[in-house]
């Protein structure tokens, strides 16, 4: 066969006749980024073949620059969703960001007092050292609140920045629990801290304590004031229901505790202890039983576990006459409720 379709005619193999061929230089496969890649194999540094690997620049790989498309649209996309959502976000909020923005105006922030039961926002702001508006980021918040924990009617204190552009005071006020007699009535909370008089001269109306050493330093430490507060809480027990009642509390001796009810002044004789609430259910009874019979009480000794006995009775006169009383009024001494006893002897319920 002769023409161009021809093919040359092979060389002999070694060991078949005929001279060795003499090796033939590989051909070039295709060109890739600026360099020859012969039978597949890159003759470059080999940064740029793991820049070809990853289909960076010179890749020379058709698919290369649409996954670049596509992550570049991936971004942007995710990028547009951010904005809107932060868009719809300050739309959504525009309403309270702009009254917060308001009361800052010029930087000053109301300041605003929760938590009162006795002491009114303007004693609290002068305690704190504010103003009824203040720089909502120069105040010192740390100063304000040490001040309002050194006041004797503050037991706790809060005060914070709030996102509604105030500065807020959370006031946990210490509760009065009894009155006690220095010269005038003076409050007293349940650990033993004497509170200074309001600004409105205003006092509870609480059980009075007597027999007290003077107290020192603005505290009750003495164990009779202790005492004290356990019989006013007894005494408003749901199973005795005398708390609105309990006018006065005498713990002058150490072995009896005495209580003065109110509004007739009667007198009660109680141990020192109140060991057992249910056994002064019998007070109660005592006394509902002689209100029904519109006898008033003068003395009731409750000394003696679960009796109650009525030392002298007032009874009630006929029409027209005065009420019975003793030579010491409607509250005798214990002389003259010991004569009446031995006049009527006791009665035991």
């Amino acid at each position: 066969m002769t023409g161009p379709d021809r093919q040359p005619p092979r060389p002999a193999r070694e060991g078949q006749g005929g001279p060795a061929a003499p090796p033939r230089a590989p051909r070039p496969a295709r060109q890739a980024g600026g360099h020859t890649l012969y039978h597949g194999i890159a003759l470059l540094h080999p940064r740029d073949a793991a820049r070809l690997r990853r289909g960076g620049p010179g890749a020379g790989s058709p698919g290369a620059g649409g996954r670049r498309a596509l992550a570049r649209a991936a971004r942007l996309g995710l990028a547009l969703a951010l904005v809107a959502g932060v868009a719809a976000a300050g739309w959504h909020w525009r309403a309270p960001a702009a009254r917060a923005l308001a009361r800052l105006r010029p930087g000053r922030a109301p300041v605003a007092v929760s938590g009162l039961e006795y002491l009114s926002p303007a004693e609290v702001l002068k305690a704190a050292g504010l103003g009824p508006t203040e720089a909502f980021f120069k105040v010192d918040l740390e100063r304000a609140r040490r001040r309002l924990a050194c006041q004797a009617r503050v037991r706790e204190a809060r005060v914070e920045r709030w996102l509604d552009g105030r500065v807020h005071i959370t006031i946990v006020e210490r509760v009065p629990a009894v009155l006690v007699p220095l010269g005038r009535l003076t409050e007293a909370d349940g650990a033993g801290r004497l509170l200074p008089p309001l600004v409105g001269g205003v006092v509870a109306d609480l059980p009075v304590v007597t027999g007290l050493a003077a107290p020192r330093g603005g505290w009750i430490r003495e164990p009779g004031y202790a005492r004290a507060l356990r019989w006013v809480r007894a005494l408003a027990a749901p199973e005795v229901g005398l708390g609105g009642r309990v006018s006065e509390v005498d713990v002058a001796a150490a072995a009896e505790t005495r209580v003065v009810l109110s509004p007739s002044g009667v007198r009660v004789l109680l141990p020192d202890e109140p060991d057992d609430v249910e056994e002064l259910s019998a007070l109660r009874i005592v006394l509902a039983d002689l209100a029904a019979k519109q006898q008033e009480p003068v003395l009731i000794d409750c000394r003696v576990r679960g009796q109650a006995v009525v030392r002298a009775v007032a009874q009630p006169a006929a029409d027209g006459e005065g009420k019975a009383t003793t030579a010491e009024g409607t509250k005798p001494d214990e002389e003259a409720a010991g004569a009446a006893r031995d006049r009527a002897g006791p009665a035991k319920v």
